[in-house]
């Protein structure tokens, strides 16, 4: 019997994201032909392979050993594909119940749609543009990256980049396919040939739909069907390194099918453009991190000198008691002591935990008090002032941070607020969702089950009525499509979580710009927090910094030269002093200097503090 339809993901380190894809092709589809699906690993560290090899043995697995990027991944699976039709599809994307009958039944419609793409929609529900894009000219470009096609919405010149004059609800033909979901006839793959492998990771979808559509063949946006994209176009876009990556793309595209002349012009243009909004997002990228740290600066080296003069009038009765101290040296070695301090204790990071900040402030503080004991009495000033400015600290940059985060400034982690969770799903379900929310220490303040057959209207009652911020829906039992309603339905104030039966995790994304969020039966390793990786490249940098500047003595040991002699792999984090042997258990981390037993390796990643890489040091120095 004769395969409709191949289905050909690359995947990469989403194991819980391609779960549900995956289900949502064998277990929510509708559809009833012949269809196959092959998935091709990059070399993922996360327990992909595994859980596609126990849980879904119809699906034909290509292990990879390295990551050979998108195109080069995807020919290998279009080349043993027996299938009438391809499927290009990403492993974070949801099918919705007609969406394989209802591309089919369109592909058959007419033997000159050469491909098409569906309406696609983010976690929110929120309908995702580049579902439909125009060919990335440098005028589309500047009017997308500029921000001018959003006042413009509907213009097929100012928004051509996203096809403004198509509909989002209008079946049309457009220029470009996103390549999370690319449906295509393989007679037109036949005759134009495969993914270009010169592109890496952007670009090839551009490539693939000018080929096809200068074949002779349309290139069609289908909405009568819509899926979910979790991630979207990631916020990583904004990176110099992607910036690198895509005119790159571009270059390798114009080169290929532009004339030489033209080719140069199209570039210069574009790249004007390109490397103008990299520059802007870098800046950006910048201030947003230095904000946060000049804000607490200016507090805390304020309130040192206002809270000296203060105690100087009040205790002293002299308003110039402290006129002949070095109070700015001393300040500013304070201030720098205590903003160290919140930085190491995550006071910078993503998500901010406010005890995390007090309680850094608070060693900072003890930090403060050693050294002040160390200095001559010409640089002692004030015990008082510092724990008086300590207190204020505690108190003041804390409570920033909630002010901050009312305007979205910064994101503080709820603010101990905990998770009202609704689910729909039956009674068995219920159980197990339970045990996946208590097993990933999820905080709840209250957990109830609904019908799944409820209304829209009375979901939405009930959110507002109860404040309810949380929605997880079994979709073998809600259905996708039905999934796909409420989230547009309830807005991006409440998340909308996602699994299945049988599923290991449960997922969800609130936007496009953000990777999704996961519950799992799965042990958390704490190696894997932001703020663990960046403690651990701290510790790594100082201890080579230590041994180096130690280097007439240190360069006497066979263990401390195996350190300095790596400074440049630890610098730039290909090295890391202290770890263990990568295994398909545990998180990936760099390729260690001393590696630690595989006894020892789970409880190190699992609980693992920067005291523990000291402790191993000690054992191997």
């Amino acid at each position: 019997m004769r395969v409709n339809i191949s289905i050909i993901i690359v995947n990469y380190n989403v194991q819980y994201f391609i779960e549900q894809c995956l289900d949502s092709i064998f277990k929510v589809s509708d559809y009833k032909g012949v269809i196959e699906v092959i998935v091709v690993d990059n070399d993922s560290s996360d327990g992909s392979r595994k859980l596609i090899r126990d849980h879904y043995p119809e699906v034909l697995l290509i292990e990879n050993e390295n990551n050979v990027g998108f195109s080069i991944a995807n020919n290998q699976g279009i080349k043993l594909a027996k299938g009438k039709y391809i499927l290009l599809l990403n492993p974070d994307t949801l099918l919705s119940e007609n969406t394989l009958t209802a591309c089919f039944a369109q592909m058959e419609s007419s033997p000159k749609i050469g491909a098409l793409g569906v309406r696609m929609v983010d976690g929110a529900g929120q309908f995702l543009p580049e579902s439909k894009r125009g060919f990335p000219s440098p005028s589309a470009s500047f009017y997308r990256f500029s921000g001018l096609y959003k006042l413009f919405p509907q213009s097929p010149v100012i928004n051509s980049y996203y096809q403004g004059h198509i509909g989002e609800m209008q079946t049309a033909e457009t220029e470009i396919l996103c390549g999370a979901f690319m449906f295509i006839r393989t007679k037109v793959l036949d005759e134009i040939g495969l993914l270009d492998e010169a592109f890496f990771m952007y670009g090839e979808d551009i490539d693939l739909s000018y080929r096809i559509r200068n074949a002779g063949y349309s290139v069609l946006y289908f909405p009568e069907t819509s899926i979910v994209h979790f991630k979207g176009e990631s916020t990583r876009k904004d990176s110099i390194a992607y910036t690198q990556r895509f005119y790159d793309a571009m270059d390798i595209f114009a080169n290929k099918h532009f004339k030489n002349r033209r080719a140069s012009s199209f570039l210069k243009s574009l790249s004007f453009i390109i490397w103008l909004k990299a520059f802007l997002f870098y800046l950006k990228g910048i201030f947003s991190k230095l904000f946060l740290p000049f804000i607490d600066v200016v507090c805390i080296f304020g309130g040192l000198y206002i809270i000296s003069s203060i105690w100087a009038r009040f205790y002293f009765g002299d308003a110039d008691y402290y006129s002949n101290a070095p109070l700015t040296l001393n300040f500013t070695l304070y201030t720098l002591i205590w903003v160290l301090f919140v930085f190491f204790g995550g006071g910078y990071d993503k998500q901010i935990k406010l005890m995390k900040v007090m309680r850094n402030l608070l060693i900072g503080t003890f930090a403060i008090l050693a050294i002040y004991g160390l200095l001559e009495e010409s640089y002692r000033s004030s015990r008082a002032v510092i724990l008086i400015s300590a207190f204020f600290a505690i108190i003041v940059l804390p409570l920033l941070r909630v002010f901050l985060g009312q305007f979205g400034m910064v994101e503080v982690d709820n603010l101990g607020k905990r998770k009202k969770v609704l689910v729909l799903s039956n009674d068995e379900e219920f159980r197990k969702i339970k045990r996946m929310l208590n097993a990933a220490n999820t905080k709840i303040q209250i957990i109830e089950q609904i019908p799944v057959d409820v209304s829209t209207y009375e979901l939405s009652e009930l959110i507002k009525v109860r404040g309810f911020n949380e929605v997880i829906c079994n979709v073998r039992q809600v259905g996708m499509q039905r999934v796909i309603e409420l989230m547009s339905a309830i807005g991006s104030e409440v998340s909308i979580k996602i699994t299945g039966e049988d599923s290991l995790g449960i997922i969800g994304s609130q936007s496009k710009n953000t990777s999704g969020e996961i519950y799992t039966m799965e042990v958390n390793y704490n190696i894997q927090s932001q703020s663990s990786k960046r403690n651990k490249k701290i510790f790594d940098f100082i201890i080579w910094l230590i041994l180096t500047i130690l280097i007439p003595l240190t360069i006497f040991f066979s263990s401390t030269r195996k350190i300095i002699f790596r400074g440049r792999k630890l610098l730039v984090g290909q090295q890391t002093i202290i770890g263990y042997h990568p295994t398909d258990q545990l998180p990936r981390i760099a390729e260690p200097v001393f590696q630690i037993s595989d006894t020892e390796a789970r409880d190190y990643a699992k609980n693992y503090t920067v005291w523990k890489d000291f402790r191993y040091l000690w054992n191997y120095l």
